[in-house]
């Protein structure tokens, strides 16, 4: 007999980290808290399956035009061409550019429910800035529910019955993956201890 088994629909999930980000983290998280005490409009609490986030989208999506924000777009702009590049997304007539982004400041208790960020562009992403420890992961899904109570194999190895993927939270670390991938972040157990986060989401 004759047979071979195909993966058709692979599903990119980037991880990349970066080094010597401290001092570029340093400042951002001190100027996200500045930012934060200005627009309480961001104000933490319980909306869209989100609880005890501050979220600076509230206040304005357009974080990237900050010019504070300059040093970390340079950092991440060589792993975004490198996912580019492996996704064979073709960028010489159209980059592959910002649409949105905006920080996310968790406290204690704080988590977020499975959601993706379809129909806003092909690809998204995120830049984890203060990590503290147990303070919340990022979880993708697959996102095709009629397969999920399929997906139950043990084997780590195994690509084709693994239904989630832990994307562990760690500062310095940038994330991108499509759109569509359903993801959602673990309750924070960090008391007295902010995770802060920088979400993307890119147009083409």
């Amino acid at each position: 007999m004759k047979a071979h088994l195909d993966s058709f629909f692979p599903t990119p999930l980037y991880v990349a980290d970066l080094d010597d980000m401290a001092d570029i983290n340093r400042d951002l998280s001190l100027r996200f808290n500045k930012l934060a005490e200005a627009h309480p409009e961001g104000q933490k609490g319980n909306w869209g399956g989100v609880a005890n986030v501050y979220a600076s989208f509230m206040v304005d999506s357009q974080l990237h035009r900050q010019p504070f924000m300059q040093r970390l777009l340079e950092r991440i702009q060589p792993a975004i061409q490198y996912f580019c590049e492996q996704v064979e997304l073709d960028t010489r007539q159209r980059a592959l550019s910002i649409a949105e982004s905006w920080f996310n400041i968790s406290d204690y208790g704080s988590f977020q429910e499975y959601h993706s960020h379809a129909g806003i562009g092909p690809f998204c992403g995120v830049y984890y800035v203060e990590v503290p420890e147990n303070s919340g992961n990022t979880v993708f899904r697959a996102s095709f529910p009629a397969m999920r109570p399929y997906f139950n194999s043990t084997n780590p190895n195994n690509p084709y019955y693994r239904y989630r993927k832990t994307v562990l939270s760690q500062a310095g670390r940038f994330v991108m993956f499509p759109s569509w991938l359903e993801h959602c972040v673990t309750q924070s157990q960090a008391q007295g201890q902010p995770r802060t986060t920088i979400a993307f989401n890119f147009k083409h």
